[in-house]
């Protein structure tokens, strides 16, 4: 499994869909995470989709910072790019 977060940020959205798509072919799992773009979802239109509501993942957010900031916790976390 491998894990794509922003993939809205991509320099080469392009390109990096491309090879995500070809990923299927060797049977490895993607889960692709984006803000709202109407290219990436055209690109994935044959693939699942799931949208949030924006004030759900708002509240996510809020309720992340308030338990990071309440466990003291100084690590962001780890992340793993290419």
């Amino acid at each position: 499994m491998i894990l794509v977060d922003g993939l809205d940020e991509c320099s080469d959205l392009t390109g990096f869909c491309a090879e995500i798509l070809e990923l299927k072919t060797v049977n490895i799992k993607v889960l692709c995470t984006s803000r709202p773009d109407r290219g990436i979802a055209e690109t994935f239109c044959d693939h699942a989709q799931m949208e949030f509501d924006e004030a759900l993942v708002q509240i996510d957010i809020a309720d992340l910072m308030i338990c990071h900031s309440v466990t003291g916790a100084q690590q962001p976390l780890k992340s793993v790019t290419t």
